[in-house]
């Protein structure tokens, strides 16, 4: 897996997912660093990658770390491609019983 660069990270979008037990490896299909969303996401140049983690003593909870440049680029993505965002999120709400936003986090 190549990290994003320290220099080049200024926000960072993190989730938390608890996933159905047979939906689990579309999940991380979908959800992986080369998955449906992170090929999505590169429609943008202000997008530096995806992590994808599992937790240790909860395999069906995850959580996703999504890079970008900045909070406004990553605002500005979803709202020019909002409708195939939901698309997308719309699908995949049936292989989740929880998803929450943790937070957006700024490199100081």
């Amino acid at each position: 897996m190549s990290w994003p660069s320290p220099a080049a990270t200024g926000c960072v979008i993190v989730w938390t997912y608890k996933v159905k037990a047979e939906y689990q490896a579309l999940f991380e299909k979908t959800y992986s660093s080369t998955g449906e969303w992170a090929l999505f996401f590169r429609k943008s140049a202000a997008y530096l990658g995806t992590e994808l983690y599992q937790d240790a003593h909860d395999p069906q909870r995850y959580i996703t770390s999504d890079y970008w440049t900045s909070e406004a680029d990553y605002d500005a993505f979803c709202h020019q491609y909002e409708a195939e965002y939901k698309a997308i999120d719309q699908k995949c709400d049936a292989w989740t019983v929880e998803e929450t936003l943790i937070g957006r986090f700024n490199r100081p």
